[in-house]
């Protein structure tokens, strides 16, 4: 009901205004009549015929907004090597573009360091490992409460290779 008088209302609107703007040019005011009200007609059927588009909003009782937790840069190292899937690092790096997306993963099993926290780019392939330094910033945030978001934020020549400063932020899931 509440489509069909909205209809019914820009066709009468659009009608009265046709007639009154055209009017004006026209001397034979049953002409201006009848294509005034073939006017508001069609514009009534356009208003009839148009799908209205609903929004349908999901509701969630346990929404989880992201808080920043914190903000930091973190040295990738061990770029000279190669990577667990025997590729070159050197390559991957490369192949890298500033703002690329990264990825971390613990790596309780490393034989030379047990907080040891590989770094991975968008196809899962290791570039290196977080600088062992900048590990005890990163390693609490690597769990299910919290969100880590890192890309490249700058290349830099390290003896004739390349390596990366990553940016870093870690949100909170909160209710």
């Amino acid at each position: 009901m509440k489509k069909f008088l909205k209809a019914v209302g820009f066709g009468m609107l659009s009608h009265i205004v046709f007639i009154w703007t055209v009017g004006w040019f026209f001397s034979n005011k049953a002409d201006v009549i009848a294509i005034g009200m073939l006017v508001g007609f069609g514009v009534f059927i356009f208003f009839l015929l148009k799908k209205e588009k609903k929004k349908e909003i999901e509701v969630k009782q346990d929404v989880k907004i992201k808080y920043l937790v914190e903000e930091f840069e973190i040295v990738v190292t061990g770029s000279f090597h190669k990577s667990k899937q025997g590729l070159e690092r050197q390559e991957l790096i490369k192949d890298l573009e500033v703002f690329a997306p990264l990825k971390f993963q613990k790596e309780p099993t490393n034989e030379y360091d047990p907080n040891a926290i590989l770094v991975l780019n968008s196809d899962n392939n290791d570039i290196g490992y977080v600088r062992k330094s900048d590990t005890k910033l990163l390693h609490e945030y690597l769990n299910d409460d919290y969100f880590v978001e890192a890309y490249v934020k700058k290349k830099y020549r390290v003896d004739g290779g390349k390596g990366i400063v990553a940016y870093v932020d870690v949100r909170e899931y909160r209710n």
